[in-house]
Parts: C-alpha cells; sequence; structure tokens
C-alpha cells in the first residue's frame, strides 16, 4: 500500500480508518487473504515506522493469546512475522526469549499461538532466521510431545517449514535433532520426527516423497550417502528400520513410507547395515523399557525372516545368540 503513493509518510492522516480495516482482513478464513494482509502490515511497518503504529504490535502479540480461534491466532502469527522483519534484526533479538519461553505457557491457547509464529518467520526473515534455530529447536521438539492436538499440529507444521527452508544449509542443526526424536520413547514425538526425517532424507535425495510404492532408486540413495556420508546414512537406516516394527501403529506406518521411498533393493541396504543394525538391536534388547525390548524382538523377527539366520548375524563381532528363540 505504501508503494502506492510517492511519499508513506501522505499516508499517516488515514492510519485511523485504514487499520481497523488492515486487522479484520489479517483474521479472515480465507488463508491468502491473511497472507496479503500480513505483508500489507508490513509494508505499512517499513514504509511509514513504528512509531506511527503504537498498538499494533501489542495487539498483534495479544491475538496470538487468544482463546477465540486458530484462524486468530495463525492470522496474528503471520502479521506479526512481518512486522519483526520490518522492525530488524536488533529488535527480534529483543522478543526471541520472550516468544520461545511463551511456547511452553501454562495455556494451551497460546503454546499453538507462539508456536505458530515460527512458521512464518522463516519466510519472512529469510537466511537471517537460521541463525536462531538452535535456540529455537528445543521448543519446537517439546511441542510437538505436548498434550494438546493444536499444539502437536502447530509444531509439526514448524519443523516441516524449517526443513522447508533450511535442510540444505543447516542440516547439522537440523539432523540430530530428529535423529534423537527418531527412538524417543514418547510415540508422538517419534512420529513427527519420523515424517521430519523424511522431509529432510526426500529434500538430499531430491524427490518429493509422494512417489508411488516401490518407485525409490538407486539414485536416491547415492544422493543422501554423497551428502551425508555412508557412517551416517546406515546409522538414520538402522533407527527408521527399527522403528518400523514400533509398538505404536501410526509410527511403523510413517517409518515404512520413508523406507521404500529411499530405499530401493532392502535385502541390499540391511547387509550394508548390518553392522550399526546389530549395534541397535542390541542396545534395545538391554533397555529396562519393555516396550524397547518388545520392538527390538519384531525387528530382529523381521529380519531373520527377510535374510535367514546366517545372513542376520552377518559381519558383527558378537552376533546375537539363540535367535529363534527371540
Amino acid at each position: 500500500m505504501c508503494s502506492l503513493v510517492i511519499e508513506p509518510k501522505d499516508m499517516i492522516p488515514y492510519i485511523g480508518l485504514l487499520l481497523p480495516e488492515v486487522k479484520k482482513v489479517l483474521v479472515d478464513a480465507i488463508p491468502e487473504v491473511r497472507s496479503v494482509a500480513a505483508r500489507a502490515v508490513g509494508s505499512l511497518i517499513r514504509g511509514m515506522g513504528e512509531e506511527n503504529f503504537p498498538d499494533l504490535v501489542p495487539w498483534l502479540f495479544d491475538s496470538l493469546k487468544t482463546d477465540n480461534s486458530n484462524v486468530e491466532r495463525s492470522g496474528a502469527a503471520q502479521g506479526l512475522s512481518e512486522v519483526l522483519s520490518a522492525l530488524g534484526t536488533g529488535y527480534f533479538e529483543h522478543v526471541l526469549l520472550d516468544i520461545i519461553r511463551n511456547c511452553s505457557h501454562q495455556k494451551a491457547s497460546m503454546r499453538d499461538g507462539y508456536l505458530t509464529l515460527f512458521k512464518y518467520l522463516p519466510r519472512s526473515l529469510g537466511v537471517q532466521f537460521q541463525n536462531y534455530l538452535q535456540q529455537v529447536l528445543p521448543a519446537i521438539l517439546d511441542g510437538l510431545a505436548d498434550e494438546n492436538e493444536s499444539v502437536r499440529d502447530a509444531a509439526l507444521g514448524v519443523g516441516h517449514v524449517l526443513v522447508e527452508h533450511y535442510a540444505t544449509t543447516s542440516l547439522p542443526l537440523l539432523l540430530p535433532a530428529v535423529e534423537d526424536g527418531i527412538l524417543n520413547d514418547n510415540w508422538r514425538i517419534q512420529q513427527s520426527s519420523v515424517e521430519l526425517l523424511g522431509d529432510l532424507l526426500f529434500k538430499v535425495a531430491g524427490t518429493s516423497g509422494k512417489s508411488d510404492e516401490g518407485s525409490s532408486t538407486e539414485a536416491h540413495g547415492r544422493a543422501i550417502i554423497e551428502v551425508l556420508g555412508r557412517d551416517k546414512c546406515n546409522e538414520i537406516l538402522a533407527a527408521l528400520y527399527m522403528v518400523r516394527t514400533d509398538v505404536s501403529l501410526s509410527v511403523p506406518q510413517a517409518a515404512l513410507h520413508v523406507w521404500k521411498t529411499i530405499v530401493a533393493n532392502t535385502p541390499k541396504t540391511l547387509k550394508e547395515i548390518m553392522p550399526v543394525l546389530m549395534n541397535t538391536l542390541i542396545s534395545f534388547l538391554a533397555s529396562s523399557s519393555s516396550e524397547r525390548r518388545q520392538v527390538a524382538a519384531q525387528a530382529l523377527g523381521e529380519l531373520v525372516r527377510k535374510l535367514g539366520e546366517r545372513d542376520a548375524s552377518f559381519d558383527h563381532p558378537n552376533p546375537i545368540p539363540s535367535a529363534k528363540g527371540s
């Protein structure tokens, strides 16, 4: 809007009429309309300065906390992301700790609103936002295990956006966080982490992840190895294979989809990752968690069925004894 006039400050007399209408559109039910309104708010701040909108930032933060609806919180988050971009790095760093703190607020609606803000900041701040990933990631991971479904969905949405924007530039930071989540005892964190791992690997492999079953190619595997290295790739595949037999229903489904998309030849891949997979199996079998022991037993049984007992002990210094009795 400010671009429509030669001097943006010429619009100052009309702020009283303009801003209420922009606020209404910012909480519109249609996402595309909210997006346009958010960019307009950012444009106003850039063109006319924050001093001409003293109540705007407080209103946006208040709207993040509302109990009214996800739509209102989402619109406020999108608008605030554009405003924070317009106000510059110094202002963003000033409010970042409060934003992170409110991601664990006792009210679910506030957790949802503040987490949703992180969904839009990568788009408004661009490459600058990756400088803050290390501070932000713990709040996102906590959100994945939240008792409230809306909060979990918000956190997962943020995870997808972070992977989309920074999978290649911040892989060393994103990958360990996702890896840890795959073998977490909380099934919600596991499921979300497997989905995000899939996003990362699909991005690296150059595939959408929406291909039909069986369409993975050797090229996908080579691309992943080239970026991650053979050892790290084997560790990830071993963890992914383990959770294919997880006791919850949703985790194996997500893991199987990722596996089939990036692994072209399962028997060949299992033989390649066998030493790492055996170490993971032994660790699970020795766990104090009955669920982990059950997962390991089922994974071992599937491994023996696929490769035979002789191959399932392949190239490991301490083969698991009495596999038939497992």
